[in-house]
């Protein structure tokens, strides 16, 4: 049986070298959820690093992308269950 995530011996090591595209395993994966709060200014020194790494400073975005804020929307897909017409949604409560 393996041991828990939060096991000593399964506790990532944020120190080490990690490159860029480089996918964790599930266990690493698991284990970064049991960090301690003291532990977390090091994670995400370490996500910056490598996502600086990976992407560099751009930042791109579509116009396409659809991101639910209220369920009202301009557009009127007959197959969407999801937004409504103005007309047609309650008012916020």
């Amino acid at each position: 049986m393996a041991p828990h995530p939060s096991h000593p011996t399964c506790r990532p090591d944020l120190s080490a070298s990690t490159s860029p595209g480089e996918r964790l395993t599930a266990p690493a994966a698991l284990a970064l959820a049991d960090l301690s709060f003291d532990e977390l200014p090091e994670l995400l020194r370490r996500a910056r690093t490598l996502t600086l790494a990976g992407h560099g400073r751009i930042v791109t975005y579509s116009r396409k992308v659809f991101i639910p804020l209220t369920q009202l929307c301009r557009d009127v897909c007959h197959y969407c269950t999801f937004a409504q017409a103005p007309r047609g949604a309650a008012a916020p409560t």
